[in-house]
């Protein structure tokens, strides 16, 4: 940590969500916080303190068996926001916890540091649909009455584009819509999360949603000050964010494929509340607006979602909620150091022990998810620390 301001300036964080003080519930209290580099910090916000090791775990993976044990711990860490009220602001969490015996409380603070649930606490997971537990919005923003067949041909061309054919474009980007039925329903999203969004009936109406809520966003705080400057593109809606994608991620697919490269970094899904779901980032300079590269078509022209897009202009990119809050508003040049930073999260300290059962199933999974051959593996544990006793965070 540095005295000097930047992301590796010191800190004060709450270790976990709440503790005992002053005859009281608290949290930025003592023993709870702790001295921590700021970018850690806003990386963490609300999540539970696992995110950290579970983080490092998927960056230093040796193989898919340990991705997929961390891409479940990760899973399982989104699923318990809900029924342990992590989402909320703290004096709403201290006001439900209020409610809570000392023995609920203790036990919702070591499976937060453990990742160990315990059968009352799968007994209320197992209380909400998956889709509760996962999802783009907490309520659907509306029924969409668009072509939606207009809209995948559309998208079919834009693949085009990038010489991407319409049988590869198929089975990469998309999948099976609830019903059965054609066109298949668009997911441009990492590949281990298809069975998860098949569980929750992922459709077109949810895209629209995610694209939906990521614009309203974009708009109301990211991008807030190129707003007020009116350095923004007006014409954007839910459908030509959905278009962007498009030429997102099939741009991704050329350089993969004229690269003979994997691709790397953290994966991204669309569900709120996850470690990893996608965030519309500032892609190179964050002084700059932030623009998805729309061309505005001549007066008389009709928008096409083909060629009315400039990559080169467009100055977002999608990423995980991890990489966009870790790096926040540090230079470009500074990010592989946070990155490298992330890796050296060790697996025990203290305040955490990450056991073996966090990432080894889904918790809430209803049906049989699809994993390597091998199944998960945990991450190897380097050294051994003694994890301190969660009673002191309980007793006052």
């Amino acid at each position: 940590m540095f005295w000097s301001s930047g992301p590796r300036h010191w800190s004060i964080e709450a270790a976990y969500p709440v503790t005992m003080s002053g005859g009281g519930l608290a949290y930025h209290a003592n023993p709870n916080v702790v001295m921590v580099m700021v970018f850690l910090n806003i990386l963490k916000k609300r999540h539970p303190i696992l995110v950290l090791p579970t983080i490092s775990s998927f960056l230093n993976a040796a193989d898919k068996s340990q991705k997929d044990w961390a891409f479940n711990a990760a899973d399982n860490l989104c699923s318990i926001y809900r029924p342990f009220h992590l989402g909320h602001y703290h004096q709403r969490q201290l006001a439900e916890w209020s409610g809570w015996d000392n023995t609920r409380l203790k036990e919702m603070v070591d499976t937060v540091r453990t990742g160990i649930l315990t059968p009352k606490q799968q007994e209320q997971l197992d209380q909400y649909e998956v889709k509760e537990l996962f999802n783009v919005l907490d309520r659907k923003a509306g029924i969409y009455t668009t072509d939606i067949t207009k809209v995948y041909n559309n998208m079919k061309k834009i693949a085009a584009k990038y010489t991407i054919s319409p049988d590869e474009f198929d089975e990469l980007c998309f999948i099976d819509s609830p019903s059965g039925s054609r066109p298949r329903v668009f997911y441009p999203f990492w590949h281990r999360s298809r069975d998860l969004a098949k569980e929750v009936s992922w459709d077109w109406s949810s895209l629209f949603d995610f694209a939906n809520w990521r614009l309203s966003r974009l708009r109301r705080y990211c991008n807030r000050y190129g707003e007020k400057a009116k350095l923004s593109e007006t014409d954007m809606d839910r459908y030509c964010v959905v278009y962007w994608m498009t030429h997102w991620i099939c741009d991704k697919i050329r350089a993969i494929k004229d690269s003979n490269e994997t691709g790397g970094g953290l994966p991204i899904v669309p569900w709120q509340r996850h470690i990893f779901g996608a965030s519309l980032c500032k892609k190179n300079d964050h002084g700059i607006a932030m623009l998805f590269g729309l061309v505005s078509p001549p007066s008389g022209v009709a928008f096409d979602p083909v060629n009315h897009f400039d990559l080169r202009e467009c100055t977002i990119e999608i990423d995980s909620y991890a990489t966009n809050f870790a790096m926040g508003f540090s230079s470009t040049d500074y990010w592989p150091k946070l990155l490298a930073l992330l890796r050296t999260v060790p697996v025990q300290t203290p305040l955490w022990r990450m056991e073996d059962s966090l990432g080894m199933r889904r918790w809430v999974s209803r049906s049989k998810s699809t994993t390597t051959s091998t199944g998960p593996r945990p991450p190897v544990v380097r050294f051994t620390m003694p994890l301190l006793d969660s009673s002191l965070w309980m007793s006052d």
